[in-house]
């Protein structure tokens, strides 16, 4: 019961335990090297927390839980590493249980800017050979301070089986304001939405989803379109999990047996949902949050 109920507690946080029924592939992101100007008020851990909830948000990937990921970075091998190879990287994610780890490095600056503004007032002669139209006339000028703040990352994800590198990812954000801590939050969100679409559409990202409308047992509405690599060919099964064992002697949680529950093709797409109907006989279980993972892509 402990169990079940912290377990919704991390969920409802943004965390999610590796184990979960909460979607596949598992990944964990690995803290980023970099260097941060003293101007831009988002520290090193606020970046490593957009890039982890740009990853997480996109709802294709089981998020290794924090406290466990820094459990094992404060192991002796792992904490004068500095996490500089991909080498040490997969080994961490073999110890973690993960299929990919994602490391990279940020840079993340912030510079101000002043803006000159101005009108005209009247104030008497003699002032035409300042270069004013009017005798009458002459400039005040105030200054405005800007902030420009910009981030940028580079990212690797790695397969921890094989230590391929999966994909690669250069997000940025930009943001100009006159606050100099909401410029680098605006630049620090524009960057966790540029990271989260350029990983939805990656093939490990397309490789699950989510059933998001039941019209009936045989029709149903996902949350995978083209831009994920699906077609009109394309086929899917939706899923459930059983239960999730936890383990009499190690206490570990052991992610329940997946039950496969039927077999779908593409009907008609757009580019981030697609209607599939059922090949066969259509199941009766089917329900709105289901895992739907992909049988064939067009990609």
């Amino acid at each position: 019961m402990f169990k079940k109920v912290a377990g919704a507690l991390l969920c409802a946080l943004g965390i999610v335990l590796p184990g979960s029924a909460a979607g596949e592939p598992s990944l964990a992101v690995l803290p980023l090297r970099g260097t941060i100007n003293s101007n831009f008020l988002v520290d090193q851990d606020q970046i490593n927390s957009a890039v982890t909830s740009a990853f997480l948000n996109t709802r294709r990937f089981t998020m290794v839980e924090r406290s466990q990921l820094g459990a094992v970075l404060n192991e002796g091998k792992f904490q004068n590493s500095g996490l500089v190879d991909d080498a040490t990287a997969v080994a961490l994610g073999k110890q973690l249980g993960v299929k990919y780890v994602v490391v990279g490095s940020c840079k993340a600056d912030s510079s101000p800017s002043r803006e000159v503004s101005g009108t005209k007032l009247a104030l008497g002669a003699g002032l035409a050979h300042f270069g004013f139209k009017n005798k009458r006339e002459v400039a005040d000028s105030s200054e405005t301070q800007f902030w420009q703040a910009n981030i940028k990352v580079s990212l690797r994800m790695v397969e921890v089986a094989t230590g391929k590198i999966e994909n690669a990812f250069e997000a940025s954000g930009d943001a100009r304001t006159m606050n100099r801590a909401k410029s680098a939050k605006e630049a620090t969100d524009k960057l966790e939405a540029n990271l989260m679409a350029k990983v939805k559409g990656t093939a490990a990202a397309a490789q699950t989803g989510y059933v998001i409308k039941v019209y009936s047992p045989g029709e149903l509405m996902i949350d995978l379109g083209s831009s994920h690599g699906l077609a009109a060919d394309s086929r899917v099964q939706v899923c459930q999990r059983e239960d999730d064992i936890v383990h009499p002697v190690t206490g570990k949680t052991i992610r329940g047996k997946k039950v496969v529950l039927g077999t779908y093709r593409v009907k008609s797409l757009d580019e981030d949902t697609s209607v599939v109907v059922a090949e066969g006989s259509a199941p009766r279980s089917i329900k709105a949050g289901q895992i739907v993972e992909v049988v064939t892509s067009s990609r």
